[in-house]
């Protein structure tokens, strides 16, 4: 009977020491298995986001197309870019690159900066008829969410769209700001800002200098 109790109370310790051993080991690949299942759900979710986003901005350059008659566009825009991948290059000068466009599709065209339609328009006809003929259809400005939180809900006269409210800043800009009068009055505050910019570049140039050795 003895012999029997030492047994059982041998073979407990052993499955306890075993348990103490496994534990850590257990416990380690549970942790593993939970950062694989959470990497997962990130790599879904953001697979997700962007079919969300790819579908959106092609559903948007689909209606777009269909509200009417729209200027001719090059093809090879991307549904996220747009005409990006078009415009830029290490040799290669926007102007020219405009203008091989204009030599293919005519005088005015449009390209998509991103999700937003661009007229590019290279005759002085047209570009008269768009800013003197039509000039309040293009006077509106785009509403992005940055202006909107950095520019105080578009209250700053750069990125205000074009209102009522567009024309008061505008003319007490005109009037209280940048008059005849006005820029002669606030003469010496330009002129003063003007020396402390350069007195400050003049100073951090000498003081690069001391540090290079020079």
């Amino acid at each position: 009977m003895r012999l029997l109790l030492l047994t059982s109370r041998t073979i407990n310790t052993s499955i306890l020491n075993l348990h103490y051993k496994l534990n850590p080991l257990f416990i380690g690949s549970i942790k593993r298995i939970k950062i694989f299942m959470e990497l997962q759900e990130i790599t879904l979710y953001a697979l997700l986001l962007g079919i969300i986003s790819l579908f959106l901005s092609t559903k948007y350059a689909t209606t777009n197309k269909k509200k009417g008659k729209m200027p001719p566009e090059p093809a090879g825009s991307w549904p996220i870019i747009g005409h990006l991948h078009l415009l830029g290059g290490a040799n290669q000068l926007l102007h020219r690159t405009f203008g091989v466009m204009a030599d293919k599709y005519g005088p005015i065209f449009s390209v998509c900066h991103g999700i937003r339609r661009v007229l590019v328009v290279s005759n002085w006809e047209i570009v008269k008829e768009c800013l003197a003929t039509n000039d309040m259809v293009f006077a509106a400005r785009p509403k992005y969410l940055a202006v909107k939180i950095m520019g105080y809900d578009h209250a700053m006269l750069g990125f205000a769209p074009y209102g009522q409210y567009w024309r008061d800043m505008r003319k007490l800009t005109m009037v209280e700001l940048l008059s005849n009068s006005r820029l002669e009055m606030l003469k010496h505050v330009r002129d003063t800002e003007t020396k402390l910019l350069l007195k400050d570049l003049h100073d951090r140039s000498i003081n690069t200098t001391k540090k290079m050795g020079y």
